[in-house]
């Protein structure tokens, strides 16, 4: 996992304060559907396809570096943190046996992220219109003058990705010890002949990555689509620990409440999409 990871948190950061990526024009106009700016894009990316934590994490970055004020930066990470293409791909698709498997949880997750994000955006925009306060001007125009400043005098990119890495090191750091510790709860929970039946819910609950090897574990008793749709609400949902990894990065200000009501929406769009899709796409 931390491998996997490493990179992407590196190099989401190291974008982020370089500059290269554009914030205006068609591609940072997309950030707009979900009703973030077009600095949101880099947290959008990185939460949709590269895997828990990094849309929380780059989300984080961004409002630390004042081109999200908290709200976005909140909506951005609660709804745009997926499990990542290369998890589902790999992963889920290995333990499953099946390509079609990784492929369905990839697309059904992303649709139902996408859908939240949009309905949450659309929302959010009139909120906006309303009441454009004189915080989120600055913040904009801090954003505008960071992204002048970069393209006019780009930053010195070797400290810049000196930094990067250690910081996406002592982001990698803080996930594995969340995954080591959930990991064992769950495997815990699992020796206790009384819990041992719920043990794939609970996991479910607690730790994707533990609830997808349940969930696989299930398949041929349960069969392909009810483990397949297990798997599914956990990824979707993410779990108490990438709750607490996002709770982390915003230094304890991420509303728990909201993060666990958006992701449950989430959670349960991704089961009917992988439903739906499991008739698309058998094994």
């Amino acid at each position: 996992m931390i491998p996997a990871l490493f990179p992407f948190a590196v190099l989401s950061r190291f974008l982020l304060l370089s500059g290269l990526l554009p914030k205006k024009g068609k591609i940072g106009a997309l950030a707009g559907l979900f009703g973030l700016p077009g600095a949101a894009l880099p947290a959008l990316v990185a939460g949709l396809f590269c895997g828990f934590p990094m849309g929380a994490f780059a989300a984080a970055e961004l409002s630390q570096e004042g081109l999200l004020n908290e709200k976005e930066a909140f909506r951005a990470a609660a709804f745009s943190n997926n499990a990542g293409a290369a998890f589902l791909f790999g992963t889920a698709a290995t333990l499953f046996g099946s390509f079609r498997a990784g492929l369905t949880l990839f697309l059904a997750q992303t649709a139902a992220s996408v859908a939240v994000g949009l309905y949450l955006g659309r929302r959010a925009k009139k909120e906006v219109r309303e009441n454009f306060s004189r915080f989120e001007k600055v913040s904009r125009k801090k954003s505008d003058t960071l992204f002048a400043e970069s393209s006019e005098q780009p930053p010195p990119l070797l400290p810049l990705m000196a930094d990067s890495i250690v910081k996406g090191g002592t982001a990698m750091l803080s996930v594995a010890s969340f995954v080591v510790f959930f990991s064992v709860i769950t495997a815990a929970i699992g020796e206790i002949a009384l819990f041992s039946p719920a043990l794939p819910f609970l996991s479910a609950l607690l730790e994707a990555g533990s609830a997808l090897k349940n969930a696989a574990l299930l398949a041929p008793v349960w069969g392909y689509r009810p483990a397949l749709l297990l798997a599914a609400f956990a990824a979707g949902w993410s779990g108490l620990s990438v709750f607490l990894q996002a709770e982390a990065l915003f230094g304890g200000r991420l509303p728990l409440s909201y993060l666990a009501a958006v992701r449950l929406a989430v959670a349960l769009l991704t089961v009917l999409f992988s439903l739906l899709l499991s008739f698309l796409l058998p094994v």
